[in-house]
């Protein structure tokens, strides 16, 4: 793919694109993970070729909310499968959710959540156990079935039905997997969708 392409590739306008190789536009966390998508790389790749943008530089979050918290940036696979997942970065978020111990950002993969989270976005979770997961959006780790899109041992899926036997969740697409309660953990809830995520230096 030519860098002229990419910016229609990835659906992002042409002008900031060129503004933001140029240095002289910062792009946003959802744009970047726009861009990735269309290179089919994960954003950390991107974020390492080019120095202005590295990785322990800090994010800031403008959001609605009164409370300003540093939180760690994690690749969603990593989180998912591991227990003690590598810090990618961190982000300064304005959130009403006090709990700060527990938030983090990672970036959601797939489509199966468009249009209310589209693939790449950058979203705020609270780690735990939710033994209330129904309607809610979860990171859901897979232990021996695989999201059937990212063909991976974790999912972010809507959680419409939570027994002691078997959990349904749900695309918003109309798609939906069940899969047994012992061979799942959840990891998070997903709390908000960051669209206003931007890099400072």
């Amino acid at each position: 793919m030519s860098l002229t392409s990419l910016p229609d590739s990835a659906g992002v306008g042409r002008s900031h694109y060129w503004e933001v190789l140029a240095g002289r536009s910062s792009p946003t966390l959802n744009w970047l993970g726009m861009v990735a998508e269309a290179l089919e790389v994960p954003v950390e790749r991107l974020l390492a070729k080019n120095p202005p943008l590295r990785l322990d530089k800090r994010f800031v979050v403008r959001g609605s909310g009164k409370q300003e918290t540093s939180v760690p940036l994690y690749a969603i696979e990593d989180v998912a499968t591991s227990k003690q997942p590598e810090i990618a970065g961190r982000v300064g978020v304005r959130s009403e959710h006090t709990d700060a111990a527990k938030l983090f950002v990672a970036r959601v993969r797939g489509r199966s959540l468009e249009p209310n989270i589209p693939a790449g976005a950058y979203c705020l979770f609270r780690l735990g156990n939710l033994p209330k997961a129904e309607g809610k959006i979860a990171l859901v780790e897979l232990h021996e079935e695989k999201d059937p899109e990212l063909k991976a041992g974790y999912t972010v899926k809507r959680v419409k039905k939570q027994g002691p036997k078997s959990i349904t969740l749900t695309s918003e697409k109309g798609g939906a997997m069940t899969v047994a309660s012992s061979k799942t953990r959840f990891v998070a809830e997903l709390l908000e969708v960051l669209d206003e995520v931007k890099i400072t230096k």
